[in-house]
């Protein structure tokens, strides 16, 4: 059985413990000394200080010290020994992580990347762990960093500002999907959205903001879509007040409340066999338990909302549909039936 470090640092202090009080009891035992004399003779022996002796030792007495330091020289060992493998293994788990991080970071595409891991990045980061979306996650705050990495498995963090384009391109920006700035200022949202479309001017930037007026830079800037949290949690406030069953339904969808529903986005391909189909003929709630909220046309990019069964089905069409996890992996199973 392997036994972690900490283990091992255990064991040698109970050992250091043993060996203390063995000398100590020899020494009140042997030389008849109290017991504070013999600990302080115990623990110059032991480090090797040489501090004159206490009392006189008798013969009996000098084989005991004789004993003493041989065990303190093997104590002495066993620490450095201990203290030497802390500082490999951190050394080579620390190598280990980059490399496996560098993997990672290689295979990345079509991904999301999350600038800032706070609360809300947290949170974010959560969701796409729960959804299997690929992401990587740039944080500056070391300590938050091993925080982030211990606490889930396989995430992919980066240490670094993401307000450096350097840090941005080694998240692979130009080949992501898509990036939310989560960071605390306003500013570096902003610098983070002109730098990330810069270099990829095809990705989809959604970012925070504390303010109503950087909500105008932001889109300015290129921002797909800015959420201010202080506005959104006073509207659901009010919401709360005069409408709290629409928000239990809300809380139902966004998983917060007792049923886990979701809304999801499917795409119809174009060889689906659900193409030129209506929706009644298509029979979507009876093979897979889905709601079908809204229909997006890819002719006319614009939505249905809960559409008739007449409505007839075309290829890149997007169907908003609302239910749990189970259910959304049939529909996607049977759109791509030929």
């Amino acid at each position: 059985m392997k036994i972690s470090l900490s283990g091992k640092l255990f064991v040698a202090l109970v050992i250091v413990g043993i060996i203390f009080f063995i000398g100590t009891t020899g020494y009140v035992y042997i030389e008849k000394w109290s017991v504070f004399d013999s600990l302080y003779m115990t623990a110059i022996t032991l480090t090797s200080v040489g501090y004159q002796e206490v009392h006189p030792l008798s013969r009996s007495g000098r084989a005991f010290t004789i004993f003493l330091v041989i065990c303190g020289y093997g104590m002495l060992a066993i620490m450095v020994g201990l203290v030497s493998t802390f500082v490999i293994e951190t050394e080579f788990t620390e190598i280990r992580k980059l490399k496996k991080m560098e993997k990672k970071l290689n295979k990345l595409e079509n991904h999301y990347i999350i600038c800032g891991g706070g609360k809300i990045g947290e949170r974010i980061a959560e969701e796409f762990i729960k959804a299997k979306i690929p992401f990587a996650l740039i944080e500056k705050n070391e300590e938050r960093v091993n925080l982030l990495v211990e606490k889930y498995q396989n995430i992919i963090c980066i240490k670094g500002d993401a307000t450096d384009e350097s840090v941005l391109k080694k998240a692979k920006v130009e080949k992501a999907k898509g990036l939310l700035s989560t960071l605390p200022s306003d500013a570096d949202n902003l610098f983070v959205v002109i730098s990330a479309r810069a270099i990829n001017p095809k990705l989809r930037t959604i970012s925070r903001a504390a303010e109503e007026e950087t909500q105008r830079k932001l889109v300015a800037a290129g921002a797909d879509a800015v959420i201010l949290p202080n506005l959104t949690g006073a509207l659901r406030m009010v919401s709360l007040a005069i409408r709290p069953n629409v928000v239990s339904f809300l809380d139902v969808m966004t998983g917060t409340g007792e049923v886990t529903l979701n809304l999801e986005e499917v795409e119809i391909p174009p060889y689906s066999t659900l193409t030129e189909k209506t929706l009644g003929e298509a029979k979507i709630p009876k093979k897979t338990g889905l709601i079908v909220i809204a229909i997006r046309k890819k002719s006319t990019g614009t939505f249905k909302f809960n559409p008739l069964s007449i409505e007839k089905l075309e290829p890149k069409d997007i169907l908003i549909v609302l239910g749990n996890n189970e259910q959304i992996k049939k529909l996607k199973e049977y759109v791509k039936e030929k």
